[in-house]
């Protein structure tokens, strides 16, 4: 049976840096030799490790064999290409839109602790509505991926929700 491609991406609680990917191919194909992983952001640009001097990462096979890459910096939209190549040539290729929003996310856990803690923090208007504002930059993230494919107006929303989170002395 032919190869078809595909692919999942996954964050992992405590590591928002990094992007685990696992190949979720049916069928096969002998010939391949190796896979590459190109991760475009709504800029233009490619992410890839420091050190990497193409545009794309090496992902060896088996297909079995997951990858981990620190990548990331902040949450982003990533259109996430992978091509799985018999020698110098592209045999198969995937495309998809993936949302990364472990940082924001986890930020936001972090102020429902707080409220835990603290519960008369409720009655300031200006945090309630500071915290809301960034679930809503987040689920805006989430909804321009997951229903428009809009990689620029999700970078959008996780950029918003990532300034609140990186001035949190102005809004928290």
């Amino acid at each position: 049976m032919a190869l078809v491609p595909n692919f999942e991406t996954s964050q992992v609680l405590g590591l928002p840096s990094q992007i685990v990917f696992t190949d979720t191919s049916t069928g096969s194909d002998s010939g391949l030799t190796t896979r590459r992983i190109y991760m475009l952001t709504a800029n233009g640009t490619y992410l890839v490790e420091t050190g990497t001097t193409t545009d794309y990462e090496v992902w060896a096979l088996p297909l079995a064999t997951d990858i981990t890459l620190d990548v990331l910096t902040q949450d982003m939209c990533l259109s996430i290409r992978v091509d799985w190549m018999t020698g110098s040539t592209v045999t198969y290729t995937k495309t998809i839109l993936c949302l990364f929003t472990l940082y924001n996310k986890t930020f936001y856990y972090g102020l429902t602790q707080y409220q835990a803690a603290n519960p008369t923090v409720l009655q300031d208007a200006n945090y309630f509505a500071n915290k809301a504002q960034l679930w809503t930059n987040i689920t805006s993230a989430i909804n321009a991926t997951e229903i428009g494919g809009d990689i620029y107006n999700a970078q959008a929303s996780l950029d918003a929700a990532t300034y609140l989170v990186n001035n949190e002395n102005l809004f928290f």
